[in-house]
């Protein structure tokens, strides 16, 4: 029996990415969101909100906002998907039968 090695290629990133699965729109959007998670924090503190209250909800909108723009396997992410199932949803579809046909 022959040993057959079979190369399997990487993927190829078809895009400039600083990380593996991480380019400049996703460090946009994370820039993005750290902003608002400062100006969060800065709000909170000025109203003298507890350390959990300032942290927590910016923690979690750079959590929210990374895996919204982070491409998945086939190369969209999660906020296309939510769009289209949105459009998806809101659309109105016609279903167009003929019922006097004799053929059902």
């Amino acid at each position: 029996m022959t040993d057959l090695r079979y190369l399997i290629p990487r993927r190829i990133p078809q895009r400039l990415e600083m990380v593996p699965g991480v380019g400049g729109e996703e460090l946009q959007v994370l820039a993005a969101a750290a902003l608002l998670s400062v100006l969060w924090a800065v709000a909170a503190w000025w109203r003298q909100v507890p350390m959990l209250g300032m942290l927590l909800p910016g923690v979690l909108l750079c959590g929210a906002a990374f895996f919204l723009v982070r491409p998945l396997a086939d190369g969209s992410n999660l906020w296309t998907l939510a769009l289209s199932i949105h459009h998806y949803l809101t659309c109105p579809r016609r279903h167009l039968y003929a019922w006097d046909r004799e053929d059902y």
